[in-house]
């Protein structure tokens, strides 16, 4: 059936936003154990900042386990709406992203909106904490390994960072709780971050072992750093001292950068 509107006089967000207020955000829809709601209810349920983060990342992961489960109304509903909770989330990482520098926007966040799908698509049911965070870092790399973009040829005109991002990665202390996902609120210390760790994988500063390891332990809680120590199979100390090693390269990389160009 022709449509009456042309697709391509729409943007990638227009598209996403028309077809989700179309299917699912006035449908209703048994999610289990999150109950009977609309789409639109569902993502608002999903957004909700008045909760604890444990809620948070249940209600999260919930979901998502859900959308992985089937492939009824309801599990297909699930995923769009963490999708749909996640978007702007994507649209930060098209527009701080250095893979994605040199396209044009919507190109960029069709891209990371894509690499975003996928990453609900194969999230890791076992991470249970900071789902949302463990999405974006997935996304980051996922948007870093595409084909398409690693075969484009981009220059880096400017370090993708502003000098408070040395000191916070230079300085943060192990008790420091900056709740993953946080950018969402406008978090610049995460945008910061981000920023950076993009920088060091487009580089190869850091391996992508290496940036999970320090976003993990960076970004995360002290929950999460226990995590990532057990799932290193080492000590908290030893632990501690491996973030360290790879905390220092990235700043004497990003110092000897400034030194080279002798600017950002």
């Amino acid at each position: 059936m022709p449509s009456t509107a042309h697709e391509t006089d729409f943007s990638v967000l227009d598209l996403l936003n028309r077809e989700w207020q179309t299917r699912h955000a006035t449908a209703t829809y048994d999610f289990d154990e999150l109950g009977c709601m609309t789409g639109a209810e569902l993502v608002q349920y999903l957004s909700a900042r008045d909760v604890p983060k444990a809620d948070q990342d249940a209600r999260l992961h919930q979901a998502i386990t859900l959308a992985l489960a089937s492939r009824t109304p309801a599990a297909q509903a699930a995923g769009r709406a963490v999708l749909q909770r996640m978007i702007p989330s994507a649209v930060r990482l098209a527009a701080t992203c250095t893979a994605l520098v040199g396209i044009g926007t919507d190109e960029a966040i069709g891209t990371a909106v894509s690499c975003l799908w996928q990453a609900i698509q194969c999230y890791p049911a076992h991470i249970r904490r900071s789902v949302q965070g463990t999405l974006q870092l997935n996304t980051l790399s996922l948007i870093n390994s595409t084909e398409g973009v690693r075969r484009r040829d981009r220059r880096i005109q400017v370090l993708p960072t502003e000098d408070s991002i040395l000191q916070i990665l230079a300085e943060r202390e192990d008790e420091l709780d900056l709740e993953l996902g946080s950018s969402a609120t406008g978090d610049q210390g995460f945008d910061d971050l981000v920023r950076v760790l993009t920088w060091a994988i487009d580089t190869k500063v850091l391996a992508r072992k290496e940036v999970s390891i320090l976003a993990r332990a960076d970004l995360g809680d002290a929950e999460d750093r226990a995590e990532l120590a057990r799932d290193l199979g080492c000590s908290a100390a030893t632990m501690t001292k491996r973030v360290w090693r790879i905390r220092k390269k990235l700043v004497d990389a990003v110092r000897s950068y400034v030194a080279e160009h002798g600017s950002w």
